[in-house]
């Protein structure tokens, strides 16, 4: 594996954990959008978010050569092969399931502290104050789920367009 490959496969496992951190975000910032009476500027602040987190998630996955590139990441380095024996989708299958591994801890905690919770009230589920936490944790733990699951995808995915480029 070159350096070149290295810097790729650490910058778009980087862009896999910002994804799924955005994912396990997302539902916490719709339910206010769908809840509350919103004004024109809480919308427009909303989706400049979404379009900064898409900007950065397209550059940290899909142009990885172009940050590597723009940063000289690969300058002062001299050019060696990192000797192992395992191919790039397999480096980036295990850092993907890696990543949905340690989301999955991070949900099932958030989850399991705010059934606690709901427990503590001692209020039926519907009335809870904890209903809107506790739907978002189990949204979490299923997409944490079907990262690691689906880990074969998203190698796919990206192993088709690393096809398509100069890599």
């Amino acid at each position: 594996m070159s350096i070149r490959t290295f810097w790729i496969i650490c910058i778009r496992i980087i862009g896999f954990w910002i994804l799924l951190e955005w994912a396990m975000v997302l539902p916490t910032l719709i339910l206010p959008l769908l809840s509350f009476q919103l004004g024109i500027k809480d919308i427009g602040y909303f989706l400049f978010l979404i379009g900064c987190y898409v900007g950065i998630l397209q550059l940290l996955i899909f142009r990885t050569t172009w940050i590597i590139d723009t940063l000289k990441l690969e300058t002062g380095i001299r050019e060696e092969k990192i000797e192992n024996n395992f191919s790039y989708p397999t480096i980036l299958q295990v850092g993907i399931i890696i990543t949905g591994g340690m989301s999955l801890i991070n949900a099932l905690t958030g989850l399991s502290r705010e059934i606690y919770f709901l427990f503590q009230e001692n209020i039926p589920f519907k009335d809870s104050s904890y209903k809107a936490n506790i739907i978002v944790g189990i949204v979490q733990v299923i997409i944490a789920y079907l990262l690691i699951t689906n880990s074969r995808w998203f190698v796919g995915l990206l192993h088709k367009e690393k096809m398509g480029t100069k890599e």
